[in-house]
């Protein structure tokens, strides 16, 4: 099977248009970078976290990895 999609470097050449990581990284519209609730940001990472740690010592890996 041919990909249509090469990765060069951090660049993705797709039919001869290229896009970079951040364009493909993108926050939804309306939304800048300064304009994060970082601190909402690190309470969801960290109960996120603490759930994967549970499911880990419970034995339940594939909750985890989801």
């Amino acid at each position: 099977m041919v990909s249509l999609h090469t990765r060069v470097g951090r660049t993705l050449s797709t039919e001869g248009e290229q896009m970079n990581a951040a364009a493909l990284a993108c926050a939804p519209s309306g939304k800048s970078w300064d304009g994060i609730d970082w601190i909402a940001v690190q309470r969801s990472v960290k109960g996120l976290q603490a759930r994967i740690v549970k499911a880990v010592q419970d034995g339940r890996h594939n909750k985890a990895r989801a």
